[in-house]
């Protein structure tokens, strides 16, 4: 869906009814109004198997699209799960339109977050930054709870380990 850039305003919800606060707003049907709520894949491991979940990717709040008015912020705000369309001088605050950029260039049609680059053993990598730039390696280890990589690296004639943080890393593409 191609979203409007202007006029987004935030509505903070109570935790865990981001979904059925939307839900209700959008069941309301104001005119000209989109909601989003942003939505992040997780891969989750309970009771030894992975499991993938839907979490807000700003839990708490969601966005909605419309200029308000008076009413439509009285009628929003009277939901049940609304705490509130966030404010400043008792004015909704329009949620700026780099900001919305920003959120819609990583969310893919779903409104779902883009997942990120997964990265599995013996898989070779790019350092794209840091003291070791520009070199490659192949990953021995992945930690993705503390989002890291063991990495062998050709060093004077023989092969060091190392650890980098995901962010510092790059797939060789194949082919």
């Amino acid at each position: 869906m191609e979203y409007p850039l202007t006029n987004w305003y935030v509505v903070q919800t109570i935790s865990k009814q981001e979904n059925n606060v939307k839900k209700k707003v959008d069941k309301i049907k104001l005119e000209g109004l989109i909601t989003l709520l942003p939505m992040r894949r997780l891969c989750i491991k309970r009771k030894g198997r992975f499991l993938w979940e839907l979490k807000p990717l700003f839990p708490g709040y969601f966005f909605i699209n419309k200029k308000l008015d008076t009413s439509d912020i009285k009628q929003i705000s009277r939901l049940d799960g609304v705490i509130k369309i966030l404010k400043s001088n008792s004015q909704p605050v329009a949620v700026p339109e780099k900001d919305m950029k920003l959120i819609f260039s990583i969310l893919d049609d779903e409104a779902y977050i883009n997942e990120s680059q997964a990265f599995y053993k013996n898989e070779k990598i790019f350092i794209k930054a840091g003291p070791l730039m520009n070199m490659e390696g192949y990953i021995i280890a992945v930690d993705k709870r503390r989002k890291r990589i063991t990495v062998r690296l050709p060093f004077f004639n023989s092969y060091k380990e190392v650890q980098l943080s995901f962010e510092l890393a790059e797939k060789v593409n194949k082919g």
